[in-house]
């Protein structure tokens, strides 16, 4: 998308989503583990603390859990 192109979406409190969907466990292949920019190993548990504290990058995989 060229720059000119890109759109911003804002939500009010009642819009924004309560609750989502992992889709992860219904592809047909999983997804490539995002790369650290870095190293260019996949990222890992530090790697994302930086972002997320307290485990909240911790995800479940079971198919149909909603988050």
């Amino acid at each position: 998308m060229a720059k000119d192109e890109e759109k911003k979406i804002f939500l009010t409190e009642e819009e924004m989503p309560r609750q989502w969907y992992n889709i992860n466990p219904d592809l047909p292949k999983p997804l490539a583990p995002p790369l650290n920019p870095q190293t260019g190993k996949p990222l890992g548990p530090d790697d994302l603390s930086v972002l997320f504290p307290n485990g909240a990058h911790q995800t479940g995989n079971e198919h149909g859990q909603l988050h």
